[in-house]
């Protein structure tokens, strides 16, 4: 009887043996189709990687309920220990968890691409961020900022936030508020003057044209309102454009209330 036992727990170590060497290797197939097999559809290195960890990690789960079962282990009780530590984790990393499904959402969705310019805020707050995207990994998106600097924003952020894509578009509005006295502006006259020194400027795009709209008056002054288009990464188009008003109008104040960027 003792020798029969023997046996039998001889086979069991042989039979768990042979499943931990097929397991470990068909995970680490299984890993590494995901990662070069996927590599084809030009799916991102850090989903493919992500993919084949899944299915390294779900066939040694299977690969140790299988040893359970030829010691006829009940499954009960690592089922149990088993989903206590999954609802512990989860909660303990719940916040990493909302950035991984919001860079698959971002990755998926593309609602921008590297190299785009993006300003980045929520509801409540006004925008925080405005940069080109230099890397969009699982966890988070890198920014170039407008100063300089990199941000590495939770794409939680991202995907629970507002995000304008500047890029989105060839062209952008730019809004200036100009405010002179009265006495110095002529009906139409001084609109058309304001125009024609737009179109002058090669920064400033025809289509759509530039407009002058009167918005206010106070005392006696008027504030014109200066809305023009220029290209992406027009540099310097503000700049020009506020000089150029400055020459036609010297005792003008001027404001400058859309930046399109190019500040």
């Amino acid at each position: 009887l003792v020798g029969s036992e023997m046996c039998i727990r001889d086979r069991y170590f042989i039979e768990t043996v042979l499943i931990i060497v097929l397991g470990v290797g068909i995970a680490r197939t299984f890993m590494r189709i995901a990662v070069r097999g996927l590599g084809e559809n030009r799916i991102d290195i850090n989903i493919r990687t992500l993919i084949g960890r899944i299915f390294y990690i779900i066939t040694l789960i299977i690969t140790i309920f299988l040893i359970l079962a030829i010691w006829q282990v009940a499954i009960v009780l690592p089922v149990a220990v088993l989903g206590t530590l999954t609802v512990a984790i989860v909660f303990a990393i719940q916040d990493i968890l909302k950035d991984l499904v919001a860079g698959f959402y971002i990755l998926l969705e593309r609602p921008f691409h590297i190299g785009d310019q993006i300003t980045i805020g929520d509801e409540t707050k006004p925008p925080t961020h405005t940069g080109v995207v230099e890397d969009v990994q699982i966890r988070a998106t890198k920014l170039r900022i407008v100063s300089g600097e990199q941000v590495t924003v939770p794409n939680s952020l991202i995907f629970g936030g507002i995000v304008i894509n500047n890029s989105f578009y060839g062209e952008r509005r730019a809004t200036i508020s100009v405010t002179l006295p009265q006495e110095e502006f002529v009906k139409d006259e001084t609109a058309d003057k304001i125009i024609k020194a737009l179109k002058e400027i090669e920064a400033v795009i025809p289509k759509p044209e530039p407009a002058v709209l009167i918005t206010g008056y106070t005392g006696n002054s008027i504030t014109l309102t200066v809305r023009y288009w220029v290209a992406n990464r027009q540099q310097a188009a503000i700049s020009e454009v506020v000089y150029s008003l400055r020459r036609l109008l010297p005792n003008a104040d001027l404001a400058i209330l859309e930046p399109a960027g190019n500040i």
